[in-house]
């Protein structure tokens, strides 16, 4: 696997979140990294993080919530591949 640098993507662009954010502010960064793991299936590991603008429910306040994510996906051409898939990989 190899090392790749982070990407930028502001979070006015992330539309399902809108009902969600105080306001549009701010950015998530993340690295996609591509790979086969050792049965031969396509993975994709996903890595983001942001803080997300919301509002306090009780004071109303605006407030940033640290959002870390690390996923592996498998990417597969078949639902029946699906029983091949390592533990941890979705």
């Amino acid at each position: 696997m190899s090392a790749a640098l982070p990407e930028v993507l502001p979070l006015s662009a992330l539309s399902r979140l809108a009902g969600s954010r105080a306001d549009t502010a701010g950015e998530v960064r993340y690295v996609l990294s591509f790979y086969r793991d050792e049965s031969g299936a396509g993975i994709v590991e996903v890595e983001a993080s942001t803080a997300l603008p919301l509002t306090c429910q009780r004071s109303l306040a605006r407030f940033l919530l640290p959002v870390e994510v690390h996923q592996r996906l498998a990417l597969l051409a078949r639902e029946q591949d699906e029983a091949g898939v390592a533990s941890g990989v979705e």
